[in-house]
């Protein structure tokens, strides 16, 4: 086993309580907060307690499924072949098993069926509330560890009917603003780009704001969340948000990058372009070939790539300490989605005084979300606001 850092006092109180409650809980953490150590700590407690061991890790994204394997074999040393990453590798007699959600549907009863003693640990865990992926919990687990920034769901009552149920009541609550008051995480700044539409996307985008009135004012709320949806995507793929998020990324030479956006597609071309011109850069993205893709990310964190571009693939999760520029490129307005792409540059790290997050945003409703988000963060981060030229 290797030698793990010390443990935080939250970590330490958090880690006091799951034993409290019987080895079951869960756990609200800002993202970069610390929460894969501590549940590392749960999972060596629960080997000291249990013979028959074996542990099943639930994640959201191939990503964190990658993310969990290097963690296991690098922090805890556990040898690679008592690990089975489901479905690459199915080994059920193996004793540590890592799978995103739509596999441990099918998977994990089954697991539990023959391993009474499972330990579950559910990263992410507020992912798994809706009616398909709550038949992962079929099967009841006597040990449990929930972990996520946000355990509340936005609209149905899953914490309450599935999460709790399956992994426990919340044990610990640990925020962003804590986590930077107790200097956890690097001093941040936030700069806000707007980055204007071309005149034909500006049409659509009124275009289809007009269509979505009209569909409010008929009462069709269906419709008009559809609608909302198409007038999102033209915000976020907008032409000129590919050679800006390469401007910016020259601009910001020597500095360790991690590029985010929403389109596989505009990934693509940002790193043809960055590559092309010689820049040191990788992608990273749930179509590549998964030892592929977890090659690109161990390059990455080595620092034998200085620039990442990744598809929602590394929102959650994957942990980068000395990346300290993140380009956002397509804004979401997820709170939950927002804060974890923050977190990917804001762990603390020794060759890093603080980290930059570049926000690109083109409408109204986008800016009022990010001077929201500032008004949250005001006494936490400085915010600043630029400008690009349309061409």
């Amino acid at each position: 086993m290797q030698n793990l850092p010390v443990l935080r006092e939250w970590q330490k109180s958090a880690y006091e309580k799951w034993i409290k409650n019987d080895l079951k809980g869960i756990a609200e953490v800002a993202t970069a907060g610390g929460k894969t150590r501590f549940a590392l700590e749960c999972l060596k407690h629960y080997q000291t307690v249990v013979s028959n061991q074996c542990v099943v890790i639930i994640t959201p994204t191939i990503a964190l499924a990658d993310q969990w394997n290097l963690s296991l074999i690098s922090d805890l040393g556990v040898l690679e072949s008592d690990i089975a990453i489901w479905p690459e590798s199915s080994d059920v007699n193996r004793k540590f098993h890592i799978m995103v959600i739509n596999t441990a549907r099918v998977k994990l009863p089954k697991i539990i069926e023959k391993h009474p003693d499972t330990f579950v640990v559910g990263d992410e865990v507020h992912r798994y509330a809706s009616e398909e992926n709550s038949k992962a919990f079929a099967n009841k687990f006597k040990f449990s560890l929930g972990l996520t920034a946000t355990a509340k769901r936005d609209f149905d009552d899953g914490l309450e009917s599935v999460l709790i149920p399956a992994f426990g009541k919340i044990i610990y609550e640990y925020t962003i603003i804590d986590a930077r008051r107790d200097d956890i995480i690097a001093p941040f700044e936030l700069i806000n780009v707007e980055v204007p539409l071309l005149e034909n996307e500006q049409e659509e985008y009124d275009k289809i704001s007009k269509s979505i009135a009209r569909a409010l004012g008929e009462g069709n709320e269906e419709k008009a969340k559809l609608l909302s949806m198409r007038r999102a995507s033209v915000a976020k793929n907008s032409e000129m948000r590919v050679p800006s998020a390469v401007e910016i990324a020259k601009k910001e030479e020597e500095q360790k990058i991690l590029i985010f956006h929403e389109s596989i597609e505009k990934a693509e071309e940002i790193y043809s372009i960055l590559s092309s011109e010689g820049l040191s850069v990788g992608i990273y993205h749930s179509e590549i070939y998964g030892p592929i893709r977890r090659e690109t990310l161990y390059r990455y964190r080595k620092g034998m790539i200085r620039i990442l571009i990744s598809c929602r693939a590394l929102d959650e999760g994957v942990d980068i300490p000395d990346a300290n520029v993140a380009i956002i490129a397509a804004y979401t307005s997820s709170l939950r989605q927002r804060v974890q792409r923050l977190g990917r540059v804001l762990r603390k790290h020794s060759g890093k005084d603080y980290a930059t997050i570049y926000t690109f945003y083109s409408t109204d409703r986008e800016r009022a979300q990010l001077v929201d988000e500032m008004d949250k963060l005001e006494g936490i981060a400085k915010t600043s606001w630029k400008k690009v030229s349309s061409q």
